[in-house]
């Protein structure tokens, strides 16, 4: 009887280990994959939000906002923000934005 609950015991300790483990190797997985998303994902200030907001608001949905977009990587968007950003991100941006995507 004492040799079948240390076997048991043996086989807890052995799972316990193995459980640890993994949550070892998913914390590490989560903080790549963190880093990775942290460096492509370009966030938007509060700055840039309103800024954009204010530069579409009364423009008609439709091509007259890519149009406008793209006219405003034109007129230097990314050099008042420091940022890389295509005339379709805003677009894209701008329709999160409002509630139309």
């Amino acid at each position: 009887m004492d040799n079948i609950i240390k076997n048991q015991s043996d086989k807890v300790k052995e799972l316990e280990s193995r459980i640890t483990s993994l949550e070892s190797k998913v914390e590490i997985l989560k903080e790549v994959l963190m880093d990775k998303k942290a460096k492509t994902f370009k966030f938007y200030s509060e700055e840039e939000t309103k800024a954009l907001l204010d530069a579409l608001t009364g423009v008609p949905l439709g091509p007259q906002v890519m149009k406008t977009c793209v006219r405003l990587i034109e007129l230097g968007w990314n050099d008042r923000f420091d940022q890389q950003r295509t005339a379709s991100a805003l677009r894209s941006k701008y329709l999160r934005l409002i509630g139309e995507k």
